[in-house]
C-alpha cells in the first residue's frame, strides 16, 4: 500500500506511542512495525501524550475543529499530526515537489486546514500521492499533511484588528503613509462584496503578517462574475526568522486564506506583484500563473505632437450618471474580457478613494460620452492609469491626452507612463501610434493568478484587458 509506506517514512522509530484515528487499514498495516499503536474512532477523551497521531479525515465538517483542539492537546512534545485525505480523480497537481493548495471541491480539507491555522498548528510538509485510477485502495491518491504545534495562531480579521494593519503596513512600506480611511475605503466599503483577510498573531498578540483582498467586477464575453484582487502582502521583519519554506508565516497565512475563501464563489484570484512574491506564489500557491505586465512610456521632452480636438470634447468627469454603463455595454464585446468598468466600479475606485487625487477625463462625440481615462501624477512622471474607449472612437485618445496634459496638477511632467496588455490589439497599436514604447516594467511586477469557480476565464487569463487600475499600486 503506497500510503503506508509513505507514512512509515514520516513516523518515529518504534516503539514511539502512535495514535491511529479513523485509519482502520493503515492501523492494520502498521501492525507488524514495533510501534506502540493505539486506535480511536475521535469520540471521546483522547489520551495523550502521543508521539505521532495518524488523522483520517472522515468526519463531518462541523466537527473537524472540536477533533483538532483534542489532537493538539493529546500530542507530545514535538510529536506531528499526519493528516490523510482522499484526493478526487483529476484534482491537480502542480508538481512531484509539492501538494496544491486544496480546491473548492475539497470541503473538508479546506477545513481542516483553517482549523490547523486557527488552533496553533504549522504544516511542515504537504504532499499529493497518486497512483493509476485502476488502484482500488484509493480514489486517485492522498493528500498528506504533516503538522506540528506553533505558538503563532493565524485566524480571519476580526473588527478592529484594522489599526494594527496599519501599523504593519507602515512598517513594512514605509514610503506609503496609509491612514484609516483608506483601509475603510478598500476593504469595508467596497461595493461589490466582502474583502477577505487572513492574519498571522504571535504569542504575545503582534499583528506578525497579513494577507487580504478585495473583490472585483469581471465581464467576460456577456458573463459577469467577481474576482478577487489580492494585496497587501507582509510579514513584520522582526517574525520572518520563526521559521521558512511552508512553515513562514506568510505561507501559513496564504495557506488559511485559501483554505477558507476558495470556495468556488469567485472566479479567480489575482494580484501584481514584484520578483520574489511572484517565485513565493509559483513555489507555494500551487497552479498559479504569471504574466508579465504590459509596461509602455513615452517621454513628454520635447513635448509630444498631440494636438487638437478631432470633433471630440473633453471634460472631467466630476460627477458620475449613466454614461460610462451604456459605454461600457456597447464596447466590452470589442474587448472581450475585462473589469466592468460601469458608473458603479469608476465611482468607488477613482471617486471615493479617500487619499489619491486622481483626474478622470470623458471625451464626448456631440453629447455621447465614446471614452475615458484615469490619471496620477507621481513625481515627474504621469500615470495613465485606466481607459476605455471602443474601436470606433480611437481618435479621441489623442485630445484626451493632450487635455490631461493641459491639466495644472501635470504642468512639468517628463514622462508618461501606463499598463496595457497585448489584447486588445486594436488598442495596443493604437498606443504604439501615439508614440508610446513598450518594454519591461521598472519593478519587475507581474500579473500572479490562482483559478476557482472560473475555470475557462483562468486559462484564458492572458487574454484579459487591465490596466493600473486593475491592481492596489495605482
Amino acid at each position: 500500500m503506497p500510503l503506508v509506506a509513505h507514512l512509515e517514512s514520516l513516523l518515529p522509530a518504534p516503539p514511539a506511542r502512535v495514535l491511529c484515528l479513523a485509519c482502520p487499514d493503515v492501523y492494520e498495516c502498521l501492525g507488524g512495525s514495533g510501534l506502540d499503536l493505539h486506535r480511536s474512532d475521535g469520540t471521546g477523551t483522547i489520551e495523550g501524550a502521543f508521539g505521532a497521531i495518524v488523522w483520517g479525515i472522515e468526519r463531518a465538517r462541523e466537527e473537524i475543529g472540536e477533533a483538532v483542539g483534542r489532537l493538539r492537546k493529546a500530542l507530545a512534545e514535538g510529536a506531528e499530526l499526519i493528516v490523510v485525505a482522499p484526493l478526487e480523480p483529476g484534482e491537480p497537481t502542480p508538481s512531484k515537489r509539492q501538494g496544491a493548495l486544496p480546491s473548492s471541491r475539497q470541503t473538508k480539507l479546506r477545513e481542516v486546514v483553517r482549523h490547523l491555522s486557527e488552533t496553533g498548528f504549522t504544516v511542515r510538509k504537504d504532499q499529493d500521492l497518486r497512483w493509476p485510477p485502476e488502484d482500488a485502495r484509493g480514489p486517485g491518491g492522498w493528500k498528506v499533511l504533516v503538522a506540528r504545534r506553533d505558538p503563532f495562531l493565524v485566524r480571519s480579521y476580526r473588527q478592529g484588528d484594522e489599526g494594527a494593519v496599519l501599523d504593519l503596513f507602515r512598517t513594512c512600506f514605509p514610503h506609503d503613509r496609509r491612514q484609516l480611511d483608506h483601509w475603510r475605503w478598500k476593504y469595508a466599503g467596497n461595493p461589490h462584496g466582502p474583502s477577505r483577510i487572513s492574519l498571522a498573531v504571535s504569542p504575545g498578540g503582534e499583528l506578525a503578517a497579513h494577507y487580504g483582498g478585495y473583490p472585483s467586477p469581471v465581464w467576460r464575453r456577456g458573463r459577469s462574475f467577481t474576482a478577487l484582487v489580492v494585496g497587501d502582502t507582509m510579514t513584520d521583519e522582526s517574525f520572518r526568522h520563526t521559521a521558512h519554506g511552508r512553515g513562514g508565516l506568510l505561507a501559513r497565512t496564504v495557506r488559511h486564506f485559501f483554505s477558507i475563501h476558495r470556495d468556488g464563489e469567485l472566479g479567480f484570484y489575482y494580484g501584481f506583484n514584484t520578483g520574489p512574491i511572484q517565485r513565493f506564489c509559483r513555489w507555494f500557491i500551487g497552479g498559479s500563473e504569471t504574466y508579465p505586465v504590459g509596461y509602455w512610456a513615452r517621454q513628454l521632452d520635447p513635448a509630444p505632437a498631440w494636438s487638437g480636438t478631432g470633433g471630440y470634447r473633453i471634460w472631467r468627469l466630476d460627477a458620475l450618471d449613466d454614461d460610462p454603463d451604456r459605454l461600457f455595454r456597447r464596447v466590452a464585446p470589442s474587448y472581450g474580457f475585462l473589469t466592468r468598468r460601469d458608473s458603479r466600479y469608476l465611482d468607488w475606485r477613482y471617486r471615493r478613494c479617500p487619499d489619491t487625487r486622481y483626474v478622470i477625463l470623458a471625451a464626448y462625440r456631440w453629447t455621447r460620452l465614446v471614452g475615458w481615462s484615469v490619471f496620477r501624477r507621481r513625481g515627474e512622471v504621469i500615470d495613465w492609469g485606466d481607459a476605455l474607449f471602443g474601436p470606433a472612437h480611437l481618435r479621441a485618445v489623442e485630445p484626451l491626452l493632450t487635455a490631461a496634459l493641459a491639466e495644472p496638477e501635470m504642468a512639468g511632467a517628463k514622462r508618461i507612463e501606463a499598463w496595457f496588455p497585448e489584447n486588445p490589439a486594436w488598442w495596443r497599436d493604437r498606443v504604439e501610434e501615439l508614440g508610446f514604447v513598450a518594454g519591461p516594467e521598472p519593478k519587475g511586477l507581474g500579473m500572479v493568478a490562482l483559478g476557482d469557480a472560473e475555470p475557462e476565464a483562468f486559462a484564458a487569463l492572458g487574454e484579459m484587458y487591465y490596466t493600473m487600475g486593475d491592481g492596489d499600486l495605482f
